[in-house]
């Protein structure tokens, strides 16, 4: 709202799009110089994770224990807790897509804003963070269900600031951010390369949590707090 108010008439749709989620390039600090990550990005992407995290554990105490009783399968209980996570998040972005397509409806600006989610850049823009937020998130169950919620949260608030201050390819959070993702494609990083990348982590996410379910002594383990 202050972008638009400020532009004015000179405000478009792909100003919005660009501005959401671009995170920060790549900074160098060797002279001593120090940045600040963008406090949206950080709320956008913290809040996911609070999301993603408040019923890590449910089904250990409580009804949800008397429904892994019934179901005699733990295997059941983790496909279901995986496809809810990555249902969060994909309804997570999608409601911010709805938002921002609303908001430039509004403004005359949505001609412009179906021309890019028509074009390659929908890959760069939404289908790569979106796998990149699937994959932490995933990760940041697997790591709840073997300790407890905080510390999947903590983990997880940690690599987006890791992320931040180290772009590097191995690092999902930098999948997050829009300038980093133009900068890996612009240094050879093919956008195919990326999507598979991050297949491969979300399988292995989810491979680690069916073998971590499949092996934990139900009469011990605790809820979260």
């Amino acid at each position: 709202m202050t972008d638009y108010q400020q532009a004015g008439e000179f405000f478009t749709a792909e100003h919005y799009l660009n501005s959401f989620l671009r995170g920060l390039p790549t900074i160098r600090t060797g002279d001593g110089q120090s940045f600040l990550l963008p406090g949206e990005w950080c709320l956008f992407c913290i809040i996911l994770l609070c999301l993603n995290g408040r019923t890590a554990k449910d089904f250990v105490t409580g009804i949800g224990l008397q429904r892994l009783i019934r179901m005699e399968d733990a295997n059941l209980i983790w496909r279901r807790k995986w496809r809810e996570c990555i249902m969060c998040v994909s309804i997570y972005f999608l409601a911010a897509y709805t938002g921002i397509g609303i908001f430039c409806t509004a403004v005359g600006q949505v001609q412009s804003f179906l021309e890019m989610l028509q074009s390659r850049k929908v890959i760069n823009d939404f289908l790569i963070p979106l796998l990149a937020a699937c994959v932490i998130a995933v990760w940041q169950l697997v790591l709840s269900i073997k300790t407890n919620a905080l510390t999947g949260l903590i983990a997880g608030v940690f690599l987006l600031t890791f992320s931040g201050y180290f772009s590097k390819w191995y690092l999902p959070g930098n999948y997050l951010m829009k300038l980093r993702v133009e900068e890996f494609l612009e240094n050879g990083i093919k956008a195919e390369y990326i999507i598979c990348s991050l297949l491969l982590a979300l399988a292995a996410g989810i491979g680690l949590g069916k073998f971590f379910i499949r092996n934990m002594d139900y009469m011990q383990i605790k809820g979260d707090f």
